[in-house]
């Protein structure tokens, strides 16, 4: 009577589990986009006086987000939102970093 049941029981599971993978990992891309959409659109309405502004700025966004961002020029992190200001140039060039060649 158990191997019945579990032979009933594990299809069912199987497909519900694999749904449920599949559900919240396109929540979470669709929530991730969102949130560089939001980012992206409050940037370009802004104009700064210094990166050191911008990078403040981008710190108090991030937060109201709760989302890491980090702004690349060319390679190299202009601002981060985890990194304080002082220590950005001293940052490696992301340029061959493959998360972001996979961005572009």
């Amino acid at each position: 009577m158990f191997l019945l049941l579990m032979v009933a029981l594990i299809p069912p599971f199987y497909y519900f589990d694999s749904s449920l993978r599949t559900d919240i990992l396109r929540d979470a891309k669709e929530r991730a986009v969102t949130s560089l959409n939001t980012v992206v659109w409050m940037t370009g309405d802004n104009s700064f006086s210094s990166i050191q502004e911008f990078d403040g700025w981008l710190k108090a966004l991030s937060k109201q987000l709760n989302v890491r961002v980090t702004y690349i020029v060319e390679g190299m992190v202009v601002a981060d939102t985890n990194v304080p200001y002082k220590d950005i140039p001293s940052l490696p060039s992301h340029a061959d970093r493959p998360e972001l060649l996979t961005a572009l």
